[in-house]
């Protein structure tokens, strides 16, 4: 299985509780050979008010081009994780190209948190897509 960044890969502690995580709720799955690939991307910028020149199509696949470059569609048929990077919106976006890549909807890893007007690195959140359910330390929140 393999875990898919764009900015910030997981330290030693939170890819342990990611390991765990995964264990608890699926057993099944290899975790031995669990490897963190960074994928490289060249995004386009934001105007000033936040919005693209690119329409959501145009967007999605930039994010796929930029998941090929990681040989992605060798996961085809397997779950994945993707770990969000700060800018919310292209990690959504990624978690749709990736859907499309490989069939699953990735699990995800949260390593940013909102305090007032900052973004700052918090403690990791995993959300199982496969069963929506949300864990943060040994606490699971079924939505």
């Amino acid at each position: 299985m393999n875990i898919y960044y764009l900015d910030y890969a997981l330290n030693e502690a939170e890819l342990g509780f990611i390991k765990t995580t995964l264990k608890k709720r699926h057993g099944g799955l290899c975790f031995d050979d669990i490897r963190q690939i960074r994928v490289p991307a060249v995004l386009p910028a934001p105007r000033e008010d936040g919005s693209y020149d690119e329409n959501i199509i145009e967007r999605l696949r930039i994010a796929r081009r930029n998941l090929l470059r990681t040989d992605i569609e060798k996961q085809a048929g397997s779950p994945v994780i993707w770990v969000m990077p700060k800018g919310a919106h292209w990690g959504t976006v990624f978690q749709l190209a990736i859907q499309e890549l490989t069939g699953y909807f990735p699990f995800i890893v949260l390593l940013w948190r909102q305090e007032g007007e900052h973004l700052v690195r918090s403690e990791a959140r995993f959300i199982d897509n496969s069963g929506m359910v949300t864990h943060v330390g040994g606490a699971s929140i079924n939505s």
